[in-house]
C-alpha cells in the first residue's frame, strides 16, 4: 500500500521519468509492476544503508497502529502461519 500511496503523491515525477524514456504512462502498467517500478525508483540512487531502511519502513506498520490488529506481514497471525508453513515444508 506505501508504494502505491508513493505513486499517486509522486505520481507527475514518476510519470515525466517514464515518459522521457518512452515508457508506457505510469498507471498503465499493472499493480504488481508499478509496485517495484516505484521501489526501484525511490532506492536507484540509494546507499545500501538506506535501502534496507527503505525496506524496513515498507514492511512496518503505520505509526500509531496497533500490529496486532492490522492485517499484513508483521501481524503475529501471519507470522505465526508464515513460520507453520515454513517448518511443515521440511517435513
Amino acid at each position: 500500500m506505501k508504494l502505491l500511496v508513493t505513486a499517486v503523491e509522486n505520481r507527475h515525477l514518476l510519470d515525466g521519468f517514464l515518459a522521457a524514456r518512452g515508457a508506457p504512462p505510469l498507471f498503465s502498467m499493472p499493480v504488481g509492476r508499478l509496485c517495484n517500478f516505484v521501489r526501484w525508483f525511490c532506492v536507484r540512487e540509494a546507499s545500501e544503508e538506506d535501502r534496507r531502511k527503505f525496506e524496513a519502513d515498507l514492511f512496518r506498520p503505520p505509526p500509531g497502529s496497533d500490529p496486532s490488529t492490522w492485517a499484513g506481514p508483521w501481524a503475529p497471525e501471519a507470522e505465526t502461519a508464515a513460520l507453520a508453513s515454513l517448518a511443515s515444508s521440511f517435513g
